[in-house]
């Protein structure tokens, strides 16, 4: 059973500023508030991934990271965190940093992940989380590099040593996820048909190079324990 998607609606207040926001969980299948939290988090606790979407640099977001994270954990099955905010072919430093070998600062420089990610820091708190509670840690984004060149010179044209470093296979022909996609993507286009279809491709090749990281996480895990793993993922709202 593949995850559920989250959304957590701050409302502001009505009366004066200074009062606090009304906060609450919507089931999106239903679209009903949820009247008990706990239910929300035994349904939760039943999928294999649970996609949990951001605003990069809203603070609360990253509140309600920690939060789920922090309940998946307490369910028992072995827990895996995958993030696009680190890319997949940094995993050795990812793994070093979660047996303690290097400290979160010395992980980031290791990496540069400041140049890449220069809001970085807001990922630390859940990070450090998921490593004290020994889940699993792993980076699911695509090189930026292969992404930049494909939306400069799309997909087919990409050179091979490039492509080598996709999965095998990128879904470009869903017509209804291009359509959506394009609404998203249009602001980058100037509305140049061609460069448009660049940069759908790029993005596919990100989804289905975070997709593919995604599975083969939690193949590695279902071949080293019995337990049903269970994953949370953190990407942009896009």
């Amino acid at each position: 059973m593949i995850g559920r998607l989250l959304s957590l609606l701050l409302f502001l207040p009505l009366h004066a500023a200074a009062e606090p926001r009304a906060e609450f969980w919507i089931d999106l299948y239903f679209a009903e508030p949820v009247e008990k939290e706990a239910d929300l988090w035994e349904d939760l606790a039943s999928v294999d991934v649970v996609f949990v979407g951001e605003t990069h640099r809203l603070a609360r977001h990253h509140r309600v990271q920690k939060v789920v994270a922090e309940k998946l954990l307490a369910t028992g099955r072995p827990f895996l965190l995958g993030i696009e905010q680190v890319e997949a072919r940094y995993q050795p430093e990812l793994d070093r940093y979660q047996e303690g070998e290097i400290s979160f600062e010395e992980f980031a420089k290791a990496i540069d992940w400041k140049k890449q990610w220069d809001n970085y820091e807001d990922y630390r708190a859940l990070m450090e989380t998921v490593r004290e509670a020994n889940g699993r840690i792993f980076g699911l984004n695509a090189p930026r590099e292969v992404i930049r060149e494909i939306g400069k010179v799309g997909l087919a044209d990409l050179k091979s040593e490039l492509r080598d470093l996709l999965p095998e296979k990128i879904h470009t022909t869903d017509a209804t996820y291009e359509r959506f996609m394009n609404q998203l993507l249009s602001v980058h286009s100037t509305f140049d048909p061609k460069f448009l279809k660049n940069i759908f491709e790029a993005q596919v090749a990100r989804d289905d190079s975070m997709a593919a990281h995604l599975v083969d996480a939690l193949g590695s895990v279902s071949a080293e324990d019995q337990r049903r793993p269970i994953a949370m993922t953190v990407t942009g709202s896009g």
